[in-house]
């Protein structure tokens, strides 16, 4: 499947695909002749379960910003005096 229905099948954009396989989340898709990304089903798989766990709370989260389970402070409880 090329990268446009991968990305419908999933809910995501081919921007996403793309951006997730620059970070290493899929596999760099292989190339059909005309330079298409080609996905298998494997691909459809691994998107769908970094979608479903892309929005599960962590351990030790109580979605109101509380702690991750690493015991660091998430993201939205922490405060910025200054960017320079």
């Amino acid at each position: 499947m090329r990268i446009g229905e991968l990305a419908r099948a999933c809910n995501v954009t081919p921007k996403t695909i793309r951006h997730y396989e620059a970070f290493g989340l899929l596999p760099y898709a292989s190339r059909a002749p005309s330079g298409h990304r080609i996905y298998s089903a494997q691909d459809l798989l691994r998107l769908r379960f970094i979608g479903r766990d892309q929005f599960r709370p962590r351990r030790g989260e109580d979605g109101q910003g509380g702690q991750h389970s690493t015991g660091r402070p998430s993201a939205r409880t922490l405060e910025c005096e200054r960017v320079t």
